[in-house]
């Protein structure tokens, strides 16, 4: 059988800063009630994603399953973005702005993405999968090739062990690939992953998991200017100025971690799921040092309940 899903979402980001105290300094001859505003910022972005996409399953026989697919997605692109006298920067001990840039695109630009994987029972407790995956981005022109593979063994009824591995491959966000002429050579980021696990059920309906992962990414887009300074570490300015560099595709990231993680039910009516984990995430700039990356979060713990009344 097939499935055949058409969506579309749309997103609008309006931003306008402005500044008293111009690099903090107050020009002779005004007060605070007198100084005229300074504008130092305009964004006004949307993000338009219209998909298109087709999966088919058909099961070979008892052992052999056969999965594939196809998905086009539009990107409406409509940006008017200015920042005319540049950011101050805490990546440089100089206190002048720098990095003025202006951009406005408006375009639409495609992407499309297409599968084929197999799932096979080798015996009752060994079975195997793999498959393929080919990407076109129309944004540069790029082309994508990237393999998966996973495995799983029974141990007995109520255990499993379970290993995985795939590539993946992804372009930078698009406002970061018009911000200045150099970004637009940015090439799609690749991501490669490792997941080993194993599962236990215990009790009527509770499961208890451990998983680790490992992941190395490569063609990671990072500053021109500054060597210590990658994408992984820019951080959401939450309505305010954001910092536009150029960027090339020349920086490298690794995560790795592990997990544990339960779901039980207690009753007829609670559920309740709960997760500890332990992660590190580090990127590198030109200077091909690992530093911890915005998102590194060594350890992460979970609890959740679900109670139904009726």
């Amino acid at each position: 059988f097939g499935v055949l899903t058409i969506a579309d979402s749309e997103a609008e980001e309006d931003i306008h800063q402005q500044d008293q105290l111009l690099n903090n300094s107050m020009p002779e001859g005004y007060t605070r009630a007198t100084l005229p505003l300074t504008p130092v910022y305009d964004q006004h972005t949307h993000d338009g994603i219209s998909d298109l996409k087709y999966d088919y399953r058909r099961n070979i026989d008892a052992r052999l399953t056969i999965l594939a697919g196809s998905d086009l997605r539009l990107h409406h692109v409509n940006y008017d973005i200015t920042q005319p006298i540049g950011e101050q920067t805490p990546l440089s001990p100089d206190p002048a702005r720098r990095n003025a840039t202006s951009f406005a695109p408006h375009f639409w630009v495609g992407e499309t993405g297409s599968y084929a994987q197999s799932q096979f029972d080798i015996t009752n407790k060994w079975a195997v999968g793999a498959g393929v995956r080919l990407q076109t981005f129309a944004f540069g022109g790029h082309l994508t090739l990237t393999p998966r593979l996973n495995m799983q063994y029974r141990l007995s009824s109520r255990a499993d062990l379970h290993f995985s591995f795939g590539e993946y491959a992804q372009m930078p966000p698009y406002v970061y690939l018009t911000a200045f002429p150099l970004n637009r050579a940015l090439t799609p980021i690749r991501d490669r992953q490792f997941v080993g696990g194993i599962d236990f059920l215990f009790g009527t309906q509770g499961k208890l998991s451990i998983d680790a992962y490992r992941k190395d990414y490569r063609d990671y887009p990072v500053s021109s200017e500054y060597p210590t300074f990658s994408l992984a570490n820019i951080v959401d300015t939450l309505g305010q100025e954001f910092i536009w560099l150029p960027m090339v595709s020349r920086g490298a990231g690794r995560a790795a971690g592990i997990e544990l993680s339960m779901t039980d039910r207690i009753g007829s009516r609670t559920q309740l799921l709960g997760n500890v984990a332990y992660a590190k995430a580090q990127f590198s700039g030109l200077d091909e040092v690992l530093r911890p990356g915005n998102f590194d979060y060594p350890g992460i713990a979970n609890l959740a309940g679900e109670y139904r009344l009726g």
